[in-house]
């Protein structure tokens, strides 16, 4: 081999060069970028709104109908409105809601009959913002209401029917005969109070049923398998050790309180909400949105933890509340402290996370089980110390302040 045309330097140089990206690459990305700024501001001309209707990529045709208002020729709205992007025709409806009540009628109307349920529950929204009454809407809202494929949308439909009738009552009593106005002043607070709640029970009962199909669906499925891997290992260590229940309720603890952090995590944050633009199109805080999708992964959890502990239980013929005790307070301390951490950081950190407070659990037991002499970990039990609530609960109100809550559709931008 001729070792004078050997080289290392030359090849590494020459290697270095090979694996650089092309020198058009940047200059693409840059014009791509820049083809998209124009339309992100406002003010477009006419012809650059008709140009940007007619882009390929719908999120420029999205953003473009963002820049419409009052004055914009009503050819491009009824357009967009036709879109064949679901999104470019939510955009336009959030048009229509800024124009309040010279928002043309016949477009909405025509909307709810739109083949997508998330246009069509954004009209429902759109009307409810600008309150338009006439009996032409009523009764398209009534239809919408009792045949709608989506239950979502019935649901919301009959809201805003509800809400129509008991602003329409007080006018026709009214003018129809003062003196049943009387009927409304005798009223007591208390009357008023309870139905105040029920309306504002009713409301937000909707509000959490509706965000149960917006769950991932790997979290519903996911806590079932982890929950049952980790009840399956509970039950075969059983079989060797019958009386060592306490020993062997910590393989169900681990799981199940991983099951729970990692469906915590993925719960907020537009990688993790494929509708996170709808949601922001309707005016409900995104605060309380995010504590109901907590609520519901944490009891599902609960729930599925229930039944797997009752199932030993019935085999074995433990105590169940003791085999609860073992997971119930490292479930909530590690789902607290996974949702706070996905909120304020990232969800992937906040995994990461479950794992490790999972890590230190099983290292404390470890070194229980080995009489290894190590005071820090043998003194951090939290099944006996309340204040390692504290941190989570403090890291979950941080959270909650921190998600923003999002204004009413009138006054978006």
């Amino acid at each position: 081999m001729d070792q004078q045309g050997f080289n290392p330097e030359e090849i590494e140089i020459s290697w270095s060069e090979e694996q650089q990206a092309p020198e058009t690459l940047l200059s693409q990305v840059l014009g791509r970028l820049a083809e998209r700024q124009p339309y992100l501001e406002k003010g477009l001309a006419a012809n650059q709104q008709h140009a940007g209707l007619q882009h390929s990529a719908w999120e420029i045709r999205a953003a473009t109908v963002r820049t419409f208002d009052g004055n914009t020729d009503p050819e491009l709205l009824k357009a967009a409105l036709a879109d064949e992007h679901r999104l470019v025709r939510v955009a336009a409806l959030r048009v229509l809601g800024q124009l309040g009540e010279q928002a043309p009628l016949e477009y909405l109307l025509q909307a709810l009959a739109d083949p997508e349920w998330e246009v069509r529950e954004m009209v429902i929204l759109t009307l409810a913002e600008i309150n338009i009454q006439t009996s032409d809407l009523l009764g398209s809202l009534l239809q919408v209401a009792q045949k709608d494929p989506y239950a979502p949308v019935r649901e919301a439909a009959q809201y805003v029917l509800a809400k129509n009738k008991k602003e329409y009552a007080q006018p026709s009593i009214a003018s129809s005969n003062h003196r049943q106005v009387e009927v409304d002043t005798t009223r007591s607070a208390q009357q008023i109070l309870c139905e105040t709640l029920i309306t504002i029970t009713k409301r937000y009962s909707v509000l959490f049923i509706r965000q149960i199909p917006l769950i991932h669906k790997s979290i519903w499925l996911g806590a079932v398998l982890v929950t049952t891997l980790g009840m399956i290992m509970t039950l075969y260590s059983l079989a060797s050790q019958p009386s060592n229940m306490q020993a062997a309720g910590v393989y169900m603890a681990m799981f199940i309180t991983i099951s729970a952090g990692a469906g915590a995590a993925f719960l907020f944050g537009g990688e993790n909400d494929s509708g996170l633009e709808l949601t922001l199109s309707t005016p409900t805080s995104i605060r309380i949105m995010m504590l109901f999708r907590f609520l519901i992964v944490v009891g599902y959890n609960l729930l599925v933890a229930l039944i797997a502990s009752g199932v030993v239980a019935l085999i074995y013929g433990g105590n169940l509340w003791e085999i609860i005790h073992l997971w119930l307070e490292p479930l909530l301390l590690v789902a607290l402290t996974t949702f706070s951490m996905s909120v304020l950081i990232s969800s992937w950190l906040a995994l990461l996370v479950t794992f490790g407070i999972e890590a230190l659990h099983v290292f404390e037991l470890q070194l229980n089980n080995l009489q290894l002499n190590f005071n820090f970990f043998m003194h951090m039990n939290w099944d006996n110390n309340p204040y390692l609530f504290v941190v989570p609960l403090l890291l979950l109100l941080v959270a909650i302040y921190y998600a923003p809550r999002q204004p009413r559709l009138a006054s978006l931008a």
